[in-house]
């Protein structure tokens, strides 16, 4: 089976890239113009430049052959909600009126009606828009592994003597390990679904202070966690951004965490795994 991925050189492109072409597929990829020439992993077969902000320059050949699509393209600058939407939208269409037997939008957990931030919003909006067309949205939980989110923080964890952890770190979070995460979007892709939308995060959700905990056991640190209000993780998020300062997580990380307290999605992936991995395993194996 021939599975384009948009965004291939991303931390969730690059692992399912690879896991694909292991169980037997061709990958074709999509990369921002400014990758394109750098990304030739060994697992690749064809790879067309493609930007969010570009849309209409997508080549005409890019669905030659093509079976499937994973939409991963996600625009993070300021002001592109709309772009974003636009953009993945345009690409859909071009898959469609080129007869692609089927399409995975990659969500995310805190996709929402009442999302808090660019990043939630543009993800429902465009839940809406892949089922009103009969496609298939997977939403993750944080995906443990050797990048996104889930390594910034880890990298935190191994580098200050102090986190602060919202609330105390009594927060739920749903997790998956990238691993399993790539097998859930193997499976959806070889076999017939009936369901069109699964939220690929294990049934148990640690805290967050069960997670840091385990970081720091796998990281062999003595991290200090210190419990704070939300407000003030909030405020030292968004002044890091101002002072042009990379924190672990950003003020719309914090905001969507705080939302997700209210729990709507509910894990439904077990009919593709025969076991879950446990939460060291998991952190062991995002090991950089």
């Amino acid at each position: 089976m021939n599975i384009l991925l948009t965004a291939a050189n991303s931390f969730i492109g690059r692992n399912l890239g690879a896991y694909l072409h292991g169980k037997g597929h061709l990958i074709t990829a999509t990369v921002r113009r400014d990758k394109s020439d750098s990304f030739k992993p060994p697992w690749l077969s064809r790879s067309f430049a493609w930007d969010i902000r570009n849309p209409e320059q997508a080549d005409a050949s890019i669905f030659n052959g093509v079976n499937s699509v994973v939409h991963l393209a996600h625009d993070f600058g300021p002001g592109m909600v709309e772009a974003n939407i636009e953009a993945t939208g345009f690409l859909s269409e071009k898959a469609s009126k080129a007869g692609v037997e089927k399409q995975i939008f990659l969500s995310s957990y805190s996709a929402r009606p009442d999302a808090v931030s660019d990043y939630g919003i543009i993800k429902y909006r465009l839940e809406r828009y892949f089922l009103e067309r009969g496609h298939v949205i997977v939403r993750p939980g944080l995906v443990i592994g050797n990048g996104g989110m889930f390594l910034r923080f880890f990298k935190a964890v191994r580098k200050y003597p102090v986190i602060p952890l919202i609330n105390g770190g009594r927060g739920e979070t749903p997790v998956i390990s990238i691993g399993q995460l790539c097998e859930v979007v193997d499976g959806i892709i070889s076999s017939p679904v009936s369901e069109t939308q699964f939220n690929a995060f294990y049934p148990e959700m640690p805290t967050m202070r069960t997670l840091v905990e385990t970081m720091k056991q796998v990281a062999g640190r003595k991290t200090m966690l210190v419990p704070v209000p939300p407000g003030l993780v909030l405020f030292a998020a968004s002044l890091c951004s101002l002072l042009g300062i990379t924190p672990p997580f950003d003020a719309g990380s914090v905001k969507n965490f705080r939302k997700n307290q209210e729990r709507i999605h509910h894990s439904n992936i077990a009919g593709f795994l025969r076991s879950y991995d446990s939460l060291l395993d998991a952190v062991e194996a995002a090991l950089p």
